[in-house]
């Protein structure tokens, strides 16, 4: 899947979008790592669930999920929708060891 980040207008603004989330996670959380992720698979509660950049997750309620980031320090992943770390409020934070799988971008812009 090309790169691409739900709400930008263009690749551009995509880009500018994207580093304002990973400078947001770093000023609340911690750096994020280099990777562009885009599907999470994990296990919550006994099911497994997965997520991907573009997806409305319905728990969190607010529009689609913006960007994963992964920790650069704990490797906790990081789930950033609108209004759950993306632009506001926590992000939803998925434990490295609750993680089945990852899979990256596989072209930038």
């Amino acid at each position: 899947m090309r790169f691409f980040v739900p709400l930008s207008n263009d690749p551009g603004h995509g880009e500018d979008v994207y580093r304002a989330v990973r400078n947001r996670l770093e000023e609340m959380r911690e750096p994020a790592a280099e990777r562009r992720i885009y599907v999470l698979k994990f296990e919550e509660d006994g099911k497994r669930r997965t997520i991907a950049v573009g997806d409305e997750v319905h728990r969190l309620g607010d529009g689609p999920v913006v960007a994963i980031l992964q920790g650069g320090t704990s490797c906790t992943y990081y789930v950033c929708t609108p209004r759950h770390g993306a632009f506001e409020g926590e992000p939803y934070a998925v434990p490295k060891d609750h993680t089945l799988g990852v899979e990256e971008f596989s072209a930038l812009a």
